[in-house]
């Protein structure tokens, strides 16, 4: 996946994130179907915080195994996650 694919797809990550903040707000500020609000909340759980990494050098395997274990990241620990290459220079 090339660097404008990724845009893409942050984007539309970030307008699913959009479209379900607004959707819970509305149904906060009206009426909404018994167990809508429940619902809808639960539906943000499905969606999954994603993080794109470009490493310049060379990454050990070790390295990849700590990112799926979880790492800190802004103070924060990470879940475990899934860690791929997307894309190998060979020079």
């Amino acid at each position: 996946m090339n660097d404008l694919e990724l845009i893409k797809e942050y984007e539309n990550q970030l307008k699913a994130y959009d479209l379900a903040l607004s959707t819970i707000y509305f149904d906060h500020q009206t009426i909404a179907p018994k167990g809508g609000i429940e619902y809808r909340l639960s539906c943000l759980d499905v969606i999954e915080k994603t993080y794109y990494a470009k490493i310049d050098g060379i990454i050990k395997v070790e390295e990849i195994k700590k990112l799926e274990n979880g790492i800190l990241l802004d103070g924060v620990m990470t879940k475990k996650a899934k860690a791929k290459l997307k894309k190998i220079d060979k020079k």
